[in-house]
Protein backbone atom coordinates (compact mmCIF):
# COMPACT_ATOMS: atom_id res chain seq x y z
CA UNK A 1 0.00 0.00 0.00
CA UNK A 2 1.26 3.26 -0.90
CA UNK A 3 2.07 6.11 1.49
CA UNK A 4 -0.42 8.46 -0.27
CA UNK A 5 -3.42 5.62 0.50
CA UNK A 6 -1.56 5.15 4.39
CA UNK A 7 -2.30 8.57 4.66
CA UNK A 8 -5.67 9.34 3.19
CA UNK A 9 -6.78 6.12 5.32
CA UNK A 10 -5.27 7.94 8.18
CA UNK A 11 -7.08 11.23 7.50
CA UNK A 12 -10.27 9.54 7.24
CA UNK A 13 -10.24 8.13 10.15
CA UNK A 14 -8.86 10.94 12.25
CA UNK A 15 -11.82 12.68 10.79
CA UNK A 16 -14.14 10.29 11.52
CA UNK A 17 -13.17 9.00 15.17
CA UNK A 18 -12.11 5.78 14.38
CA UNK A 19 -9.36 3.55 16.13
CA UNK A 20 -7.45 1.75 13.07
CA UNK A 21 -7.01 -1.96 14.11
CA UNK A 22 -5.04 -3.55 12.11
CA UNK A 23 -3.10 -2.81 8.58
CA UNK A 24 -5.70 -5.03 6.78
CA UNK A 25 -8.45 -2.88 8.01
CA UNK A 26 -5.94 0.09 6.76
CA UNK A 27 -5.89 -0.99 3.60
CA UNK A 28 -9.39 -1.68 2.89
CA UNK A 29 -10.43 2.05 4.35
CA UNK A 30 -7.51 3.19 1.87
CA UNK A 31 -8.58 1.26 -1.19
CA UNK A 32 -12.79 2.19 -0.58
CA UNK A 33 -11.37 5.88 -0.54
CA UNK A 34 -9.42 5.55 -4.20
CA UNK A 35 -12.31 3.82 -5.47
CA UNK A 36 -15.18 6.89 -4.08
CA UNK A 37 -12.16 9.21 -5.12
CA UNK A 38 -11.73 7.85 -8.91
CA UNK A 39 -15.89 7.44 -9.48
CA UNK A 40 -16.65 10.81 -8.24
CA UNK A 41 -13.72 12.23 -10.66
CA UNK A 42 -15.27 10.32 -13.37
CA UNK A 43 -18.93 11.42 -12.82
CA UNK A 44 -18.10 14.87 -12.12
CA UNK A 45 -14.77 15.44 -14.25
CA UNK A 46 -14.51 19.12 -14.47
CA UNK A 47 -14.31 19.78 -10.61
CA UNK A 48 -11.73 18.62 -8.17
CA UNK A 49 -10.88 18.52 -4.90
CA UNK A 50 -7.60 17.39 -3.21
CA UNK A 51 -7.47 13.82 -1.76
CA UNK A 52 -6.88 14.42 1.82
CA UNK A 53 -9.24 17.07 1.67
CA UNK A 54 -12.01 14.95 0.44
CA UNK A 55 -11.40 12.35 3.00
CA UNK A 56 -11.38 14.54 5.96
CA UNK A 57 -14.94 16.16 4.69
CA UNK A 58 -16.17 12.73 4.39
CA UNK A 59 -14.74 11.42 7.43
CA UNK A 60 -16.10 14.60 9.55
CA UNK A 61 -19.73 13.49 8.02
CA UNK A 62 -19.38 9.83 9.11
CA UNK A 63 -18.83 10.53 12.79
CA UNK A 64 -20.66 8.11 14.62
CA UNK A 65 -20.78 5.25 12.14
CA UNK A 66 -18.71 2.07 11.80
CA UNK A 67 -15.97 4.63 10.14
CA UNK A 68 -14.84 0.90 7.67
CA UNK A 69 -14.90 0.42 3.79
CA UNK A 70 -18.41 -0.78 3.92
CA UNK A 71 -19.88 2.11 5.79
CA UNK A 72 -17.89 4.22 2.91
CA UNK A 73 -19.48 2.35 -0.40
CA UNK A 74 -22.69 3.07 1.47
CA UNK A 75 -22.55 6.49 1.09
CA UNK A 76 -23.13 8.76 -1.57
CA UNK A 77 -19.55 9.62 -2.59
CA UNK A 78 -19.54 11.13 -5.79
CA UNK A 79 -21.63 13.75 -4.50
CA UNK A 80 -20.43 14.36 -1.25
CA UNK A 81 -17.43 14.88 -3.32
CA UNK A 82 -19.13 17.65 -5.47
CA UNK A 83 -20.56 19.20 -2.00
CA UNK A 84 -16.98 19.16 -0.67
CA UNK A 85 -16.12 21.28 -3.75
CA UNK A 86 -19.34 23.23 -3.50
CA UNK A 87 -18.65 24.30 0.36
CA UNK A 88 -15.17 25.39 -0.59
CA UNK A 89 -16.12 27.94 -3.59
CA UNK A 90 -15.18 26.01 -6.21
CA UNK A 91 -16.64 27.65 -9.39
CA UNK A 92 -16.77 24.32 -11.73
CA UNK A 93 -18.55 22.57 -8.66
CA UNK A 94 -20.66 25.55 -8.33
CA UNK A 95 -21.77 24.57 -12.54
CA UNK A 96 -21.83 21.24 -11.99
CA UNK A 97 -24.28 21.55 -9.27
CA UNK A 98 -26.56 23.43 -11.11
CA UNK A 99 -26.13 21.33 -14.29
CA UNK A 100 -26.67 17.68 -12.58
CA UNK A 101 -29.10 18.85 -9.30
CA UNK A 102 -30.57 22.06 -9.31
CA UNK A 103 -31.33 21.99 -13.28
CA UNK A 104 -33.29 18.93 -12.61
CA UNK A 105 -35.97 20.51 -10.39
CA UNK A 106 -38.01 22.07 -13.20
CA UNK A 107 -39.26 18.52 -14.13
CA UNK A 108 -39.39 16.92 -11.06
CA UNK A 109 -41.66 19.87 -9.45
CA UNK A 110 -43.39 20.50 -12.46
CA UNK A 111 -46.48 17.93 -11.03
CA UNK A 112 -47.32 20.18 -7.95
CA UNK A 113 -48.67 22.99 -10.27
CA UNK A 114 -47.42 25.57 -8.54
CA UNK A 115 -46.90 27.51 -11.88
CA UNK A 116 -43.29 27.88 -13.58
CA UNK A 117 -42.53 31.29 -11.93
CA UNK A 118 -43.38 30.17 -8.36
CA UNK A 119 -40.69 26.91 -9.43
CA UNK A 120 -38.11 28.92 -10.55
CA UNK A 121 -38.39 31.10 -7.39
CA UNK A 122 -38.75 28.11 -5.35
CA UNK A 123 -35.40 26.41 -7.26
CA UNK A 124 -33.52 29.98 -6.39
CA UNK A 125 -34.21 30.08 -2.83
CA UNK A 126 -32.96 26.40 -2.56
CA UNK A 127 -29.57 27.46 -4.32
CA UNK A 128 -29.19 30.31 -2.02
CA UNK A 129 -29.94 28.14 1.36
CA UNK A 130 -27.75 26.02 -0.26
CA UNK A 131 -25.04 28.27 -1.26
CA UNK A 132 -25.49 30.99 1.28
CA UNK A 133 -27.45 29.96 3.96
CA UNK A 134 -27.78 32.28 7.17
CA UNK A 135 -24.77 34.06 8.75
CA UNK A 136 -22.75 32.25 5.36
CA UNK A 137 -22.74 28.90 6.19
CA UNK A 138 -24.90 27.03 3.09
CA UNK A 139 -26.99 24.25 4.20
CA UNK A 140 -24.75 22.13 1.48
CA UNK A 141 -22.21 21.65 4.71
CA UNK A 142 -25.30 19.33 5.92
CA UNK A 143 -25.77 17.09 3.22
CA UNK A 144 -24.03 13.56 4.26
CA UNK A 145 -24.79 11.52 1.61
CA UNK A 146 -27.09 8.74 3.30
CA UNK A 147 -29.34 9.51 0.29
CA UNK A 148 -28.38 10.77 -2.97
CA UNK A 149 -27.58 15.17 -3.71
CA UNK A 150 -31.00 15.40 -6.22
CA UNK A 151 -33.39 13.48 -3.86
CA UNK A 152 -31.50 15.76 -0.74
CA UNK A 153 -32.37 18.59 -2.53
CA UNK A 154 -35.57 18.50 -4.26
CA UNK A 155 -36.98 17.81 -0.68
CA UNK A 156 -35.66 21.19 0.28
CA UNK A 157 -37.10 22.61 -2.63
CA UNK A 158 -40.24 21.39 -2.59
CA UNK A 159 -41.04 22.39 1.34
CA UNK A 160 -40.08 25.52 0.14
CA UNK A 161 -42.11 25.76 -2.67
CA UNK A 162 -45.06 24.50 -0.85
CA UNK A 163 -44.55 26.77 2.23
CA UNK A 164 -44.36 29.61 0.07
CA UNK A 165 -47.80 28.74 -1.51
CA UNK A 166 -49.50 28.17 1.49
CA UNK A 167 -48.60 31.85 2.48
CA UNK A 168 -49.89 33.61 -0.35
CA UNK A 169 -52.43 31.35 -0.18
CA UNK A 170 -55.95 34.22 -0.28
CA UNK A 171 -57.90 34.40 2.60
CA UNK A 172 -61.42 34.29 2.02
CA UNK A 173 -64.03 33.98 4.40
CA UNK A 174 -65.85 30.89 4.85
CA UNK A 175 -68.89 32.46 5.26
CA UNK A 176 -68.93 33.93 2.12
CA UNK A 177 -68.48 30.62 0.25
CA UNK A 178 -71.11 28.63 1.80
CA UNK A 179 -73.68 31.34 1.70
CA UNK A 180 -73.14 30.56 -1.93
CA UNK A 181 -73.56 26.95 -1.39
CA UNK A 182 -76.93 27.30 0.75
CA UNK A 183 -80.24 28.38 -1.23
CA UNK A 184 -81.19 32.06 -1.43
CA UNK A 185 -82.70 33.55 1.63
CA UNK A 186 -85.09 35.78 -0.66
CA UNK A 187 -86.70 31.85 -1.73
CA UNK A 188 -87.78 31.23 1.90
CA UNK A 189 -87.32 34.12 4.55
CA UNK A 190 -86.89 30.89 7.41
CA UNK A 191 -83.68 30.25 5.63
CA UNK A 192 -81.98 33.48 6.12
CA UNK A 193 -81.74 32.42 9.85
CA UNK A 194 -80.64 28.92 9.14
CA UNK A 195 -77.72 30.16 6.87
CA UNK A 196 -76.37 32.69 9.93
CA UNK A 197 -76.90 29.47 12.28
CA UNK A 198 -75.48 26.62 10.10
CA UNK A 199 -72.39 28.66 8.56
CA UNK A 200 -70.91 29.53 12.38
CA UNK A 201 -71.88 25.83 13.29
CA UNK A 202 -70.43 24.47 10.50
CA UNK A 203 -66.90 26.94 10.77
CA UNK A 204 -66.64 25.68 14.34
CA UNK A 205 -67.55 22.34 13.87
CA UNK A 206 -65.06 21.95 10.94
CA UNK A 207 -62.19 23.53 12.75
CA UNK A 208 -62.50 20.99 15.68
CA UNK A 209 -62.41 18.58 13.88
CA UNK A 210 -59.11 19.77 12.32
CA UNK A 211 -57.42 20.36 15.43
CA UNK A 212 -58.40 16.68 16.24
CA UNK A 213 -56.36 15.31 13.69
CA UNK A 214 -52.77 14.64 13.58
CA UNK A 215 -49.92 16.41 12.21
CA UNK A 216 -49.45 14.56 9.44
CA UNK A 217 -53.19 14.01 8.56
CA UNK A 218 -53.29 18.09 8.24
CA UNK A 219 -50.29 18.13 5.91
CA UNK A 220 -51.93 15.64 3.65
CA UNK A 221 -54.86 17.05 3.42
CA UNK A 222 -53.22 20.49 2.53
CA UNK A 223 -51.18 18.04 -0.57
CA UNK A 224 -54.85 17.00 -1.60
CA UNK A 225 -57.56 19.72 -1.12
CA UNK A 226 -55.27 23.01 -0.99
CA UNK A 227 -52.68 22.34 -3.35
CA UNK A 228 -54.48 19.62 -5.79
CA UNK A 229 -51.29 17.07 -5.30
CA UNK A 230 -51.94 13.73 -7.28
CA UNK A 231 -51.61 10.09 -5.77
CA UNK A 232 -48.25 10.20 -7.21
CA UNK A 233 -47.16 13.50 -5.84
CA UNK A 234 -47.87 13.22 -2.43
CA UNK A 235 -45.99 9.41 -2.78
CA UNK A 236 -42.95 11.38 -4.05
CA UNK A 237 -43.48 13.85 -1.27
CA UNK A 238 -43.30 11.18 1.24
CA UNK A 239 -41.21 9.10 -0.37
CA UNK A 240 -43.71 6.14 -0.24
CA UNK A 241 -45.71 3.79 -2.41
CA UNK A 242 -48.61 5.62 -4.32
CA UNK A 243 -50.76 3.01 -2.95
CA UNK A 244 -49.34 3.95 0.49
CA UNK A 245 -50.20 7.49 -0.02
CA UNK A 246 -53.76 6.84 -1.67
CA UNK A 247 -54.65 4.94 1.70
CA UNK A 248 -53.21 7.63 3.53
CA UNK A 249 -55.19 10.35 1.81
CA UNK A 250 -58.30 8.81 2.24
CA UNK A 251 -58.09 7.49 5.85
CA UNK A 252 -57.23 11.47 6.45
CA UNK A 253 -60.16 12.69 4.44
CA UNK A 254 -62.39 9.96 5.98
CA UNK A 255 -61.40 11.57 9.65
CA UNK A 256 -61.66 15.10 8.69
CA UNK A 257 -65.92 13.94 7.41
CA UNK A 258 -66.75 12.06 10.53
CA UNK A 259 -65.25 13.93 12.78
CA UNK A 260 -67.22 17.14 11.44
CA UNK A 261 -70.12 15.34 11.02
CA UNK A 262 -70.01 14.48 14.62
CA UNK A 263 -68.82 17.87 16.12
CA UNK A 264 -72.06 19.44 13.54
CA UNK A 265 -74.28 17.11 14.94
CA UNK A 266 -74.10 17.70 18.89
CA UNK A 267 -74.55 21.22 18.12
CA UNK A 268 -77.64 21.22 16.27
CA UNK A 269 -80.65 20.14 17.59
CA UNK A 270 -82.26 18.76 14.60
CA UNK A 271 -83.96 15.39 13.57
CA UNK A 272 -81.69 12.66 11.44
CA UNK A 273 -83.96 13.54 8.55
CA UNK A 274 -83.83 17.53 9.13
CA UNK A 275 -79.84 17.07 10.14
CA UNK A 276 -78.73 15.14 6.71
CA UNK A 277 -80.79 17.99 4.63
CA UNK A 278 -78.24 20.41 5.91
CA UNK A 279 -75.32 18.76 5.52
CA UNK A 280 -76.55 17.99 1.60
CA UNK A 281 -76.75 21.59 1.94
CA UNK A 282 -72.98 22.07 2.16
CA UNK A 283 -71.43 18.99 0.82
CA UNK A 284 -71.25 20.64 -2.41
CA UNK A 285 -68.85 23.43 -1.12
CA UNK A 286 -67.01 20.68 1.45
CA UNK A 287 -63.97 20.84 -0.27
CA UNK A 288 -63.72 24.19 -1.52
CA UNK A 289 -64.68 25.26 2.06
CA UNK A 290 -61.83 22.47 3.86
CA UNK A 291 -59.26 23.98 1.30
CA UNK A 292 -59.42 27.96 2.58
CA UNK A 293 -59.55 26.74 5.88
CA UNK A 294 -56.47 24.62 5.51
CA UNK A 295 -54.52 26.82 3.79
CA UNK A 296 -55.18 29.05 7.06
CA UNK A 297 -54.42 26.75 9.46
CA UNK A 298 -50.69 27.24 10.69
CA UNK A 299 -48.49 23.91 11.11
CA UNK A 300 -44.49 24.20 12.06
CA UNK A 301 -43.53 21.65 9.33
CA UNK A 302 -45.17 20.68 5.96
CA UNK A 303 -44.35 17.43 5.40
CA UNK A 304 -43.55 15.09 7.99
CA UNK A 305 -41.46 12.00 7.19
CA UNK A 306 -43.31 8.49 6.92
CA UNK A 307 -44.00 6.74 9.86
CA UNK A 308 -44.63 10.16 11.79
CA UNK A 309 -47.49 10.78 13.75
CA UNK A 310 -48.56 6.90 13.43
Amino acid sequence: MSSNSQNLAAVFAEACGTKLVDEGEQERLAAALSHALIEARDRYNTVHVEDEDFARYLGERMKETEGDAAAISARATSDLYLACACVAGDTNALAALDAHVLGNLPAAMGRLKLGSAAIDEAIQRARTKLLVGTEGRGKIIDFSGTGDLRGWVKVIAIRDALRTARKQQREVSLSDELSAALPASALDPDLAYQKRLYKAEFKASFEAAVDELSARERSLLRQSIVYHSTVDQVATIYQVHRATAARWVAKAREQLANKTRAHLRTRLSLSEDQFESIVRLIESQMDLSMERLLATQADDELVHKPGDDE
